[in-house]
């Protein structure tokens, strides 16, 4: 079986390190199928796959019209007998059958999470166009599996649930972070700190955090660093925490770079994740990883990500979330017990075992 993979979205933070970590990890499982992954002509991350990997001829940006008339050309060249597609942005000319890697549906039931009303009315109709071609939709969760039985009206039958999970070589308590802490002097971090990690859309609840954050009562021993690209379209939240940032207290760190970011975990007294919406969650079980202490919401996926190894609040609630995180900072052996309980969770989850599932729904689409 020869399965060609769209691999242009390997730079994206979230659908980028699933699909990196299912291709490099598909060599690693028992198959005699070849792969190609298509990736466009500038793309920088290509990890050294035990695959072909192929460079588009002319580059097809994301959800463009180039996307629609070169990508099916493309795959049409390499004959493949299955297509792997990452994201619902399918071109909708290909004949080839394909699978769909769908993570969540938040372009679908959020305008907000999109960058206007016109883009939101496309992710819907092209989601449902997608799922409606696919031999079979992989989802990253149990909870996006129930999202798209109920909003798209698919058969259970016809989506598998594979779990991601995290680099452990990359992602583990680094010593680094209690000795010299250089990552720490980096990003102007000066005494013990809270963490989050992830974008500032509103569905990540961070002003709620900020708020949260303001009511501590042993805020002066802690700095809240929340890392993640600025967005001009945030500025409320920024505005929030205006008064906080101007007296050191909140740290808007900007993007930290992947290898940093076990340093950054590790050092964390506390790392707070208050998500309303996600399909699964990584930074929760990263932070887990590297033994940090976590608390996190109960919305959606996340309990399924962190299970009894973090202390889980409503996203809707200022006062359970402050009530959770003085507890935990008040506390170093429940601490301790996070971190234990955090360290066996994220080695619960397995690529190799993802990515063995993964050919496995290859080997049922292929045969119908």
């Amino acid at each position: 079986m020869h399965v060609v993979v769209d691999g242009r979205m390997v730079s994206n933070t979230g659908i980028g390190r699933w699909l990196e970590n299912i291709v490099a990890h598909l060599a690693q499982a028992e198959s005699r199928h070849r792969f190609t992954v298509l990736v466009n002509p500038d793309s920088q991350r290509v990890r050294p796959f035990a695959t072909a990997t192929r460079r588009l001829a002319i580059s097809a940006p994301l959800y463009s019209i180039r996307e629609q008339l070169i990508l099916p050309l493309e795959v049409f060249g390499c004959r493949p007998d299955l297509v792997h597609y990452p994201n619902f942005n399918v071109p909708l000319l290909g004949r080839a059958p394909y699978v769909l890697t769908l993570c969540d549906l938040i372009y679908y039931v959020s305008a907000q999470a999109c960058p206007s009303w016109l883009a939101h009315q496309y992710a819907r109709w092209m989601i449902r166009a997608a799922v409606a071609k696919a031999r079979k939709v992989i989802t990253i969760s149990e909870y996006s599996k129930r999202d798209m039985v109920r909003h798209l009206g698919l058969k259970e039958t016809k989506i598998v649930v594979v779990y991601p999970a995290v680099n452990l070589e990359l992602y583990h308590p680094d010593p680094r972070a209690k000795n010299g802490r250089p990552i720490q002097k980096k990003l102007g971090i000066k005494r013990s700190y809270i963490l989050y990690t992830g974008n500032h859309e509103p569905r990540k609840n961070l002003r709620r955090l900020v708020e949260a954050y303001r009511e501590l009562s042993c805020r002066r021993d802690y700095q809240l660093v929340l890392s993640g690209r600025s967005d001009p379209r945030r500025k409320a939240l920024y505005d929030a925490a205006a008064d906080l940032v101007a007296r050191g207290e909140v740290i808007f760190c900007g993007e930290v770079a992947e290898a940093d970011l076990p340093q950054l975990y590790a050092g964390a007294s506390l790392f707070v994740f208050p998500s309303s919406y996600e399909g699964f969650g990584f930074p929760p079980l990263e932070a887990m990883a590297c033994g940090a202490p976590v608390v996190c919401s109960a919305a959606t996926s996340l309990p399924e990500v962190v299970g009894d190894a973090a202390l889980l609040v409503s996203a809707e609630s200022t006062l359970e979330l402050r009530q959770a995180m003085e507890l935990a900072l008040g506390s170093a052996s429940l601490r301790a017990e996070l971190r234990e309980k955090g360290l066996a969770r994220a080695r619960s989850f397995s690529w190799i075992a993802a990515a063995q599932q993964v050919l496995r729904v290859y080997e049922e689409a292929v045969q119908g």
